[in-house]
């Protein structure tokens, strides 16, 4: 069945024995929505919002659930199963923004960068890139206020009071005992 108002605006259903959807417009963006039987033998639920270019969708079945936004060049997609949850925005950013994060694994985390990986706490930050890791704290490390950045590239070491690719340190204590580091 179909009803509209002669201005554009329209809604639609369809019914039969595998099917459940409707429709709606409102001149520029449409809505669809359906239940299906599939001929695989599973039940999914899909949903649409289109206008111009951008599509959002949501496709629902027992086992997944896979929901993309597009506006007609790049596209962001969570699919989500019942041991895996993968979210992607190739061209764009995924931001996580809460209280708390709690990143938790059994075995292993991995974070790959193509440019850099920051962590900052507070005015603490540890970048690692190309050149190596650099901490940085903007409280002086010692007492004359000496330098707040340490960088490691390698088996090179600059702390701005130190700069070494190889160093020997020799040291007594008050008993005349000797120790010997090498770095």
């Amino acid at each position: 069945s179909e009803v509209t108002d002669g201005n554009g605006k329209t809604s639609a259903t369809i019914q039969d024995v595998k099917n459940l959807a409707g429709s709606v417009t409102n001149g520029t963006e449409t809505g669809v929505s359906g239940i299906h039987a599939n001929d695989d033998g599973s039940v999914s639920i899909d949903s649409a919002v289109a206008g111009g270019s951008s599509i959002s969708t949501i496709n629902q079945k027992k086992d997944s659930i896979t929901s993309q936004v597009t506006d007609g060049t790049t596209i962001t997609k969570t699919e989500q199963g019942a041991k895996d949850i993968t979210n992607t925005a190739t061209a764009g950013t995924i931001t996580n923004d809460a209280k708390d994060i709690v990143n938790k694994a059994q075995n292993t985390i991995t974070n790959t960068a193509g440019t850099s990986i920051t962590n900052q706490v507070k005015d603490s930050k540890v970048t690692t890139d190309v050149d190596g890791t650099t901490f940085e704290n903007k409280t002086a490390a010692v007492s004359d206020g000496g330098t707040t950045t340490t960088k490691i590239n390698g088996n090179h070491i600059n702390t701005g009071r130190v700069d070494a690719n190889e160093l020997d340190i020799s040291a007594k204590d008050e008993h005349g005992n000797t120790a010997d580091l090498s770095v």
